[in-house]
């Protein structure tokens, strides 16, 4: 059992507030779009909402479970932190960031929104600006072993981007 710490910890990437404040508007916006419309939606789009939703929980928790003590919040990595490329990590470097694309898009066609795409954006471009300040300390933490792993795969979508 570890003790708990009563220290202050400072979060020194201001990122991962921005990422969690973005998501959280993600996923408010089409729910709050949603509540305020008068017309229903139409079965395939329930249906496709739900495929993404699925497809993106399962590459979520199937990245958790390989990543696991290796996951942090924050950008800075550590010396005990593992370059983890087994699984969902061999075909993309984010999956986790992946995941979570695939959960905004299929909860904004699942409730059919429009308006909600925006915030679906605002994610992706946090997403996008995160993604090259991580990678900087990955590629210093992990060296030649991450460069040789950023060339074999994409960051964020399988084989496109």
């Amino acid at each position: 059992v570890h003790p708990v710490s009563t220290q202050k910890v400072r979060v020194r990437d201001p990122t991962a507030i921005t990422m969690a404040l973005s998501v959280f508007i993600g996923f408010g916006m089409p729910l709050l779009e949603a509540a305020l419309r008068e017309t229903s939606i139409q079965t395939w789009m329930r249906v496709t909402g739900i495929a993404l939703m699925l497809i993106g929980f399962s590459i979520g928790y199937s990245a958790n479970r390989i990543i696991a003590k290796n996951w942090s919040p924050v950008i800075d990595k550590t010396q005990e932190q593992q370059l983890v490329k087994l699984g969902v990590y061999s075909v993309v470097r984010h999956p986790l960031y992946f995941s979570g694309v695939l959960l905004l898009m299929g909860t904004n066609v699942y409730f059919g929104n429009s308006w909600s795409w925006l915030s679906t954006l605002l994610v992706l471009v946090v997403t996008l600006y995160r993604i090259p300040i991580e990678e900087k300390q990955l590629a210093s933490r992990f060296g030649q072993e991450y460069a040789d792993y950023k060339r074999q795969t994409k960051a964020l979508i399988p084989w496109i981007l």
